[in-house]
């Protein structure tokens, strides 16, 4: 009889964990991000479904990190029209999975 009641507060307990860890990610993965251009920005055509253009460069952030920040589609478009590189920005964006900053918004 003990060996079911074992097993169930298991199963309560990989439930919770999957909802802390649902929420999160939806919680963690955007970012607000200030910092000075270093590089040039870049731009690219991609030939994929639903990006069609992606620009990259890196921003130097207050503490001295730097970051790697992409945009896609218009957002590439507008990137690669207004900015440069010396120039200061403030970001909205999200953390992909290889640790770069996918740009939603930005600010000048």
């Amino acid at each position: 009889m003990k060996i079911p009641i074992f097993s169930s507060k298991i199963n309560i307990y990989k439930k919770q964990s999957t909802i802390i860890n649902n929420i999160g990610e939806m919680k963690m993965n955007t970012c607000f991000i200030s910092g000075k251009i270093i590089t040039e920005v870049k731009f690219k055509f991609a030939i994929k479904r639903k990006i069609y253009s992606v620009v990259q460069f890196e921003i130097e952030l207050d503490n001295k990190s730097i970051i790697k920040v992409k945009a896609y589609n218009e957002m590439a478009e507008y990137c690669y029209q207004k900015l440069e590189k010396e120039m200061y920005i403030n970001i909205y964006g999200k953390i992909e999975n290889n640790g770069e900053i996918q740009i939603m918004e930005i600010y000048e």
